[in-house]
Parts: C-alpha cells; structure tokens; sequence
C-alpha cells in the first residue's frame, strides 16, 4: 500500500513483485493491471473496445536512498472502431507516467 501510494498506483494495478539488486543499487517495481478492468469507447459508451496489442514498458522514478527505481509493466493499446467502420488505437492512460514519457 505504502509504495503503491508513493509510485502514483491507482486502483486498476497490483505491485506483483518488488526485485531488489544491492550489487546494481537498483529496485524494480513489476505491475500488472487489474484483468477485472473494463474500458469503454469515449465516443460510444456503448461499446467495449479490444486489446489490440501489449507492450513492456519501463519508467524510471525518484531514488529511494541510494538505489535507482524502475517501474515496469505490460500496458496494452486498444483499438475502437468508429461507426463507418474505421479504426483508431490508444495506448491507454498510466497514473504513474508523465504525459509522452515512456
């Protein structure tokens, strides 16, 4: 709970495992997403967009003492279809990342 506070965790991620590497001072936070989570189409509620694909992303965060700290997770981009039968894709928001970082 601690640390999920200070890393900026929402509800729709877990910690699944914290590694700690005392020879490369490094701590990395793996997360994974609730698989109980429900997206909608923002321009059709009615309609539940697909994964189109997952991607292993890493961020890196403030120190905590001495030892760099990593996050990283499985994040997908999930593709709508509009009406005219047209797809776009969105990657989707990630609470702990700053917009366009990666």
């Amino acid at each position: 709970m601690f640390f999920a506070a200070v890393l900026g965790i929402n509800k729709d991620w877990t910690i699944k495992s914290v590694l700690k590497n005392d020879d490369a001072k490094e701590i990395i936070f793996q997360l994974v997403i609730n698989p109980k989570i429900y997206w909608l189409d923002p321009k059709n509620l009615a309609k539940k967009p697909h994964i189109h694909k997952w991607t292993v992303k890493t961020w890196r965060d403030i120190n905590i003492r001495d030892y760099k700290v990593t996050i990283t997770a499985k994040v997908p981009t999930l593709v709508y279809q509009k009406k005219d039968g047209t797809k776009y894709y969105e990657d989707i928001f990630i609470p702990w990342a700053e917009p366009f970082s990666h």
